[in-house]
């Protein structure tokens, strides 16, 4: 279901294969110190509120600390939607969607999305179902929500190596990360040293055999 934007396939064809980049890791007490003084502009939630309003002038550093930051906050600990994740599962598959099951996604992403902004699954889902109802603007929002997390998760790492791994603040969003770079996952997912997911990717023209992730939650 992803649309890979111009901006992803950049990022994929620069970052991840070329490689012509510093990638730059989260440190979790400048983030932490970033997004809690109040009278700061990276104050948390005034970050936010420009992120829910697809405001398009926050830069990759507020992405980030808004990504990242995200750790810091009550909500990234509560997971009261297990119920309507697994309702959007069932539309995973499906290859074309009814003004019945466009409506469903949008009201089960709003409920995932109202704890975490930054579901990338859920956005995925939203995305698809505002095309289907031709709602141009609301899914120009999600498309930009979309690549601002990408944005912050592929400025952190290559991926290809445990030396520079992708970091993510939860699992799932390996999975997201796989499917928005247009690969396939291979269906092998270990650990490497003790702290590093390798996931491996079905074949392909990169010759890419998988990605490194940290999941870098702060604790």
């Amino acid at each position: 279901m992803f649309r890979l934007s111009l901006l992803i396939l950049f990022f994929l064809s620069v970052n991840v294969c070329g490689q012509n980049r510093k990638p730059k890791a989260p440190k979790c007490k400048a983030v932490k110190r970033a997004v809690t003084a109040k009278s700061s502009s990276n104050y948390y939630p005034k970050l936010l509120d420009r992120f829910l309003r697809s405001d398009i002038t926050l830069n990759l550093n507020e992405k980030r600390l808004l990504y990242y930051g995200f750790v810091f906050r009550e909500e990234f600990k509560r997971d009261r939607n297990k119920a309507y994740k697994d309702s959007l599962r069932i539309f995973f598959s499906m290859k074309t969607l009814t003004d019945i099951d466009a409506q469903k996604i949008i009201t089960y992403s709003d409920s995932i999305l109202a704890v975490n902004p930054f579901n990338l699954r859920a956005l995925n889902y939203r995305e698809y179902a505002f095309e289907h109802t031709r709602e141009k603007e609301r899914m120009q929002g999600v498309i930009f929500r979309i690549n601002s997390v990408l944005e912050a998760i592929l400025s952190s790492g290559h991926g290809l190596s445990t030396d520079s791994p992708f970091f993510v603040i939860r699992e799932s969003d390996e999975y997201a990360v796989i499917d928005a770079l247009g690969f396939l996952f291979g269906g092998e997912h270990k650990k490497v040293n003790g702290k590093y997911d390798y996931l491996t990717i079905v074949k392909n023209d990169k010759d890419i055999p998988g990605f490194y992730f940290y999941v870098n939650t702060c604790k």
